[in-house]
């Protein structure tokens, strides 16, 4: 594992990317989102101690729906 900070408004997981790496939220919160229709629709806030994954990239080697 490595300790790594992002500023405020950095994208960790990106739409159309195959993301494979496991993140767990130190300090701040993050908030995870799908366009639909050309608009953000927010469907999941999470907090410290939580972990952020891209299911589709880690699990099916497969690019994500989500930022």
């Amino acid at each position: 594992m490595e300790l790594v900070h992002y500023p405020k408004g950095h994208h960790v997981l990106e739409i159309g990317k195959i993301e494979r790496d496991v993140y767990f939220i130190a300090k701040g919160i993050v908030r995870a989102f799908a366009l639909v229709d050309g608009k953000e629709v927010t469907f999941w806030v999470g907090k410290e101690g939580a972990t952020i994954v891209s299911m589709m990239g880690y699990v099916r080697n497969e690019p994500g729906y989500e930022t």
